[in-house]
């Protein structure tokens, strides 16, 4: 594994994952779940938004991207570290808000704080497409996998995880295993 994603996990379980084994949240989609990411948080944390500058440029040089369209403000937050981040290095970036209209053309990156079903992401796919952005695909930095990635594949839309639900899940375990393991025995 990539040492900087390793290191975002790590960071996620630190700052932005939310969980309550015994209620429920309601999600942006209206959806319950146990657990969620609080991206407005992760994003306030510097170490967190420098991972995910750097692993987002990587894609967005990967793909071809010049522009980062952001779908929200946690996400805009990481779209405009990334522009930062590329500042003096091959493929400068730049950050659309999530409200812009487009003024700026080219091949684009989506970039999304979390995405479960994939609604609200294909609208801003759309609206970027309406601007003349050319979009090369859609990056969420969590990936709660529960239909986005198949609803935009279905659209010819590529899409790009820093992280999995079942990552970070997966990571929060094995975290919980280890204390327990290291716990004194009485």
């Amino acid at each position: 594994m990539d040492p900087r994603k390793d290191r975002l996990l790590e960071l996620l379980l630190l700052h932005g994952l939310v969980v309550k084994d015994e209620s429920t949240f309601a999600l942006a989609d209206g959806t319950m779940s146990h657990w969620y990411v609080d991206c407005t948080a992760l994003a306030a944390a510097p170490a967190a938004k420098a991972a995910v500058a750097a692993l987002l440029y990587d894609l967005a040089k990967q793909v071809g991207a010049r522009v980062l369209k952001a779908g929200g403000p946690a996400a805009q937050v990481f779209a405009n570290a990334a522009a930062e981040h590329s500042v003096n290095r091959s493929q400068p970036l730049q950050a659309l808000a999530p409200e812009s209209d487009g003024e700026v053309v080219g091949p684009c990156l989506i970039v999304q704080d979390v995405m479960a079903t994939g609604m609200s992401t294909l609208a801003v796919v759309d609206q970027a497409r309406a601007h003349g952005l050319e979009v090369r695909g859609v990056l969420a930095v969590v990936d709660r996998e529960e239909g986005a990635a198949v609803r935009l594949e279905a659209h010819g839309i590529p899409v790009y995880a820093l992280v999995t639900g079942a990552e970070l899940q997966a990571r929060r375990n094995a975290v919980a295993r280890h204390a327990h393991e290291s716990a004194p025995k009485a």
